[in-house]
């Protein structure tokens, strides 16, 4: 009896996807990616972009950037709220209190675009 490869579709290049988003934060494989849609790295590469109109390599660049973006901003408004909280306004630059209001009305604008 002879097996039969998996046939690589949309749905694999999608677990593919779905993988690198859920490991951003390690280091990760051309090969382990390919083989997890059933692509051999070259053509992974090809049908990757073809599909998703970038290379995997520049789609985690972006989702890296996406995600350190979102964590320095949420930072700092956490920052900008402990100084609220403590009553260390005064101590605050009114310069950096604005920068807050204006970050974090920046930040609601963007959240509002997502939905």
């Amino acid at each position: 009896m002879q097996s039969h490869p998996i046939a690589a579709t949309p749905a694999n290049l999608e677990q593919a996807r779905a993988f690198m988003d859920a490991h951003l934060d390690a280091p990760l494989d051309l090969a382990q990616l390919a083989a997890l849609a059933h692509f051999s790295p070259y053509h992974f590469i090809r049908v990757f972009h073809k599909t998703f109109h970038e290379t995997p390599y520049q789609y985690l660049i972006r989702k890296r950037l996406e995600k350190a973006k979102a964590l320095n901003v949420t930072r700092f408004l956490e920052n900008c709220a402990v100084v609220e909280l403590t009553g260390g306004r005064a101590i605050f630059e009114k310069r950096e209190a604005n920068n807050c209001a204006a970050v974090g009305a920046q930040y609601q604008t963007g959240k509002e675009r997502e939905k």
